[in-house]
């Protein structure tokens, strides 16, 4: 089902129509008054503080009055429990769990007229004579008796975790030891969720653990997986690549790794020179060489950069130099494409290329198909202008509107979180998992211009990194391309913001100013606002560039996800998740059938 087109094009970006509460059948899907009239009762909020001193928190409850532990550790990371004073005895009470372990259940005296304050597990008592903190546990692991031995870093409760396994030996699944009282093996057990590997009784130490792979199909005896170690340059770390089973090796495997690549040499162990791995005919597939791929250190190589020289190219506005970019060319050719998107023009603008100053100004010719101008000899040297006749938008902002508004939503999650979403391809909507969603469960996404409310179910979410996947087949097929962003780049964030009625959605532009601590996460000014959180980022180009997280106070671990949800106003900071990080963390995780069940 095609989405309906947009609402007429506006100039003010930050007013707006409200939306219609409509499905896509045309039905009414606003919530039913009950029978008397009444109106549905206000969520019940915990007043939460983590000491004495500490700022206070009202965290809501659910619907049956407990109060999950996520909701709990969201705004106060690493607690595990909660506790009140009995007004009577003066003595402190631990608020119980439901037999999951997961939600508090509600005190005999409710939540109300009550302060509760998070608890802590105690830290691990340090050693004499250390003040540092202890070095992480490491795992010592290989994937056959003569295999190479790899050291894994173990998470803080000492749980190993199936991703960073399945990085280092692709494909395993499992962990076995030999237990040195009978000799037998033992597999080492997983947690509930089947992706973090539980510490043996005897500790990871002193041991060396074998990855385990699952039985290939139709095969009476498990083959050993071949890889080869190939590195990107000579200085660089070898990685090992899967084979096929008929000991082809894949482009494909060697781009998903080294993206460029495009052929393998090794050094010949008698006479030192280079060889390079033949290709089978179809050059997607490279032949095992006569002495087989063990044994031998690959190193990827790629085709010779095409000589660059630079094109200055300036686009005048009212009687001034407005703006001027440069371009890389290794021909003496521009396309028109290339001058419209480095400036931000609509497609359909009409653009002409002129030199020399204006009394002997002359225009450069377009080739035979009309695609591309024909530079003068000596254009490295010149400066060049654009005149556009084009009478559509030609600013970033509003070219980026008109791109994208189709595609970014108003979202609600779990107990009425609403927040921002964008419509990415294969009919997928990436948002922040912090607005609270469950596997499997839909959830109302609506913008102007579209009658009703579609529904969409989550599919994927990570906690560890706060973002969640939904799809539903209503919606558009759409191509899509995508970014990242550096120091000093420029961004664009487009959403719903609170408390502002828009017929589109608003644009926020800003500057990236630093990564944050966890070595994963921008940071750019301005800030976020209320409703932003899962907002797409764009940078110069209009390209899909990263999600908004919210909001942050800097670029220190102190920020967490209640600053996410309670500014109204702009705050000084943006917490952004970059879109290659995104992709190949998603990736990863589908790959391996990891998820986390609700947010």
């Amino acid at each position: 089902m095609d989405l309906p087109s947009a609402a007429p094009d506006s100039d003010d970006l930050r007013t707006a129509n409200e939306f219609e509460l409509k499905d896509y059948r045309g039905e009414d899907v606003r919530r039913k008054e009950p029978k008397n009239h009444e109106k549905e009762e206000e969520p019940i909020y915990v007043a939460v503080k983590d000491s004495e001193d500490g700022e206070l928190f009202e965290l809501p409850c659910n619907p049956d009055k407990t109060l999950s532990l996520t909701t709990l550790s969201h705004s106060f990371p690493g607690a595990t429990g909660l506790k009140f004073q009995n007004p009577k005895t003066g003595a402190s009470r631990v608020v119980i769990f439901d037999p999951t372990r997961s939600l508090f259940m509600c005190p005999a005296d409710g939540w109300e007229n009550q302060i509760f304050t998070a608890t802590y597990p105690p830290p691990p008592q340090s050693r004499a004579n250390k003040e540092e903190e202890e070095e992480p546990i490491y795992v010592a692991v290989k994937d056959s008796e003569d295999g190479e031995l790899f050291e894994l870093p173990c998470n803080p409760d000492k749980t190993l975790s199936l991703t960073t396994l399945s990085h280092s030996f692709p494909g395993a699944t499992g962990l076995k030891f030999q237990n040195p009282k009978t000799g037998a093996s033992r597999v080492v057990i997983f947690d509930p969720t089947r992706s973090l590997f539980m510490c043996p009784a005897d500790g990871w130490e002193n041991q060396i653990f074998t990855a385990t792979y699952p039985p290939r199909a139709n095969k009476g005896e498990d083959e050993k997986q071949i890889y080869v170690n190939v590195k990107g340059s000579q200085d660089g770390k070898p990685c090992g690549l899967p084979c096929n089973p008929d000991k082809t090796l894949s482009l494909i495997t060697l781009l998903q790794e080294f993206p460029g690549a495009t052929g393998l040499k090794f050094k010949d162990p008698k006479t030192a020179a280079s060889r390079v791995v033949i290709f089978d005919s179809t050059r997607s597939l490279f032949i095992c060489p006569a002495d087989g791929w063990k044994n031998q250190i690959f190193t990827a190589t790629y085709p010779p950069p095409p000589e660059s020289r630079v094109i200055r190219i300036k686009m005048m506005g009212e009687g001034t130099v407005a703006e001027e970019r440069k371009v890389d060319l290794s021909e003496n050719v521009i396309t028109q494409n290339t001058v419209k998107n480095v400036f931000l023009l609509p497609a359909d603008s009409v653009i002409t290329l002129r030199y020399g100053d204006n009394a002997g100004a002359k225009w450069c010719d377009l080739d035979s198909t009309g695609s591309s101008f024909l530079l003068p000899e000596g254009w490295p040297t010149m400066e060049f202008f654009v005149d556009s006749r084009s009478k559509g938008p030609a600013n970033r902002a509003s070219k980026i509107l008109n791109d994208w508004e189709d595609r970014v939503f108003c979202i609600e999650g779990r107990g009425g979180a609403v927040g921002s979403c964008v419509l990415l391809d294969n009919k997928r909507i990436l948002t922040s998992a912090h607005l609270s969603f469950k596997r499997g469960e839909w959830y109302p996404i609506k913008r102007p211009g579209l009658e009703g409310i579609f529904e969409v179910r989550c599919d994927f979410i990570c906690l560890h990194l706060d973002f969640a996947v939904l799809s539903s087949e209503a919606l558009q097929d759409l191509p899509m391309s995508i970014d990242n962003l550096g120091l000093d780049s420029n961004y664009f964030i487009m959403g719903y913001p609170n408390g502002v009625e828009a017929s589109k959605p608003t644009i926020t532009r800003g500057i990236i100013k630093g990564l944050w601590v966890d070595g994963k996460h921008l940071v750019g000014t301005p800030g976020s606002k209320r409703g932003y959180s899962g907002a797409p980022v764009f940078d110069d180009t209009g390209r899909l560039a990263g999600l908004l997280m919210g909001g942050t106070t800097g670029l220190d671990v102190n920020t967490n996800i209640q600053e996410c949800l309670e500014s109204s106003v702009e705050q000084k900071y943006a917490k952004i998740l970059g879109s290659l990080v995104i992709t190949q963390l998603y990736d990863s995780l589908v790959e391996n059938g990891i998820s986390d069940e609700q947010s």
